[in-house]
């Protein structure tokens, strides 16, 4: 399978879209996974966007920080199931104080369409939009295989979410009820900053989880490697986006807020973006990893 790092803004979009159907088939790759929270100029991602990497060959598409911060995108983690967001979102449950909104309620696809809207509005979810794993069934050389896809998000120097260790137990335990008797590999997005967490996350599910791919920092890791249980871990996968960035950004714009510590807005940067990811290969019958390749594509 080939994973690619983080997406940062529509030319990555159209570029990684643009190589990926010749390097899968020349790569034999059976699945496909991207992260896409910086798909809309650094913040979430669109429907065009998702149709766009779809259609391409990425079969599910996970998130981050970024994927709930613009509301009127909201519809497209609830309308498009390959399209993930961290599990381990608190869900809002109910406040005092406040309006909780049903599920039938949410935005619709075409009422986002007409803008930012919902940002102005106090009104609660019962629920957030979007969920943190999803199964996919391919047939692959006339045999029918799955395979899980967890997103969680880290807790070290980031917002202080749920756990993403017990969201990932509750999934594998949630998985086995769904395929009793079955393997089923199962691949992570951990989206963090500390690669002191990862790696404590590798460790604690080495022998259980297939590999798990770090994305947030947007630099590829140095870390490749196999643990003896047989699970792939990579600290992270590196960044689809534009060569001369700051991970993404104006340089102009990361190297003034650094020398004055005034907190300006981050402009997405131009110029030929770089593709960034990994392939590894997954043995279907024990679901552990056989062999992983950093991929760097500028």
């Amino acid at each position: 399978m080939f994973c690619i790092g983080d997406i940062f803004g529509d030319p990555s979009v159209c570029r990684v879209a643009g190589m990926l159907p010749s390097f899968l088939s020349a790569e034999n790759v059976d699945f496909c996974t991207a992260n896409g929270e910086n798909a809309d100029s650094g913040s979430g991602i669109t429907a065009r966007q998702a149709e766009t990497l779809s259609a391409a060959g990425v079969d599910v598409i996970t998130g981050g920080n970024h994927s709930l911060e613009k509301r009127f995108l909201w519809p497209v983690l609830q309308d498009f199931p390959f399209v993930l967001r961290p599990g381990n979102f608190p869900s809002a449950g109910s406040f005092a104080g406040f309006s909780v909104q049903p599920e039938s309620a949410r935005l619709s696809s075409a009422e986002a369409s007409a803008g930012d809207s919902a940002e102005e509005s106090p009104v609660l979810p019962a629920v957030f939009p979007g969920k943190g794993t999803a199964v996919v069934e391919k047939t692959v050389a006339g045999i029918q295989r799955r395979l899980c896809v967890i997103n969680v998000q880290g807790r070290e120097m980031m917002r202080p979410l749920d756990c993403p260790f017990r969201y990932t137990e509750n999934a594998l335990a949630d998985l086995r009820a769904a395929f009793p008797g079955q393997t089923v590999p199962v691949v992570v997005d951990f989206h963090g900053e500390s690669a002191a967490e990862k790696e404590a996350f590798c460790l604690y599910f080495d022998g259980r989880l297939s590999a798990v791919m770090g994305t947030h920092t947007h630099v590829q890791t140095a870390d490749a490697r196999i643990l003896p249980g047989g699970t792939a871990c990579l600290s992270d996968l590196g960044m689809c986006g534009p060569r001369r960035s700051v991970i993404g950004s104006l340089p102009e714009d990361s190297v003034l807020r650094a020398l004055t510590q005034v907190p300006l807005r981050m402009r997405p940067a131009e110029g030929p973006p770089a593709v960034q990811g990994c392939l590894l290969d997954l043995d279907p019958d024990s679901g552990k990893a056989v062999a992983l390749y950093p991929v760097n594509r500028l």
